[in-house]
């Protein structure tokens, strides 16, 4: 390769210098896509791990809450008010933003029966 550039002109070499310009500028700008990508994938993993976290917690307390009202009712005692929630969502480009409300609905500290239901 050094005896080929020995060979070229000062114009062949401002070319070669051009085209590995072109190179490295194409490569930068995909290298900055496929981060940013990443970075995404990275944001909607987190999500929903945190979804997945927050609905164990919620089903959790449900299960707790059906505990309460059966020894509840074998005692006689009254039941325990329950707030039930559904939640529409439907797949596409807001899915994200629709998944961080339901995280707020369930990270309140309320108790609730959550039906979830994803609309295709």
């Amino acid at each position: 390769m050094a005896a080929g550039l020995e060979c070229l002109s000062v114009g062949g070499l401002a070319e070669l210098a051009d085209e590995l310009q072109r190179c490295v500028h194409e490569y930068s700008e995909e290298l900055v896509t496929e981060l940013a990508r990443r970075d995404e994938l990275d944001f909607e993993k987190e999500l929903k791990n945190q979804f997945i976290w927050l609905l164990l917690r919620v089903q959790r307390r449900r299960r707790q809450l059906q505990q309460i009202e059966t020894r509840a009712a074998v005692t006689g005692l009254h039941e325990t008010p329950v707030t039930n929630t559904e939640v529409q969502i439907q797949r596409g480009d807001c899915w994200s933003g629709c998944l961080n409300i339901v995280m707020l609905l369930l990270s309140m500290n309320v108790k609730i029966f959550f039906a979830f239901s994803v609309a295709e």
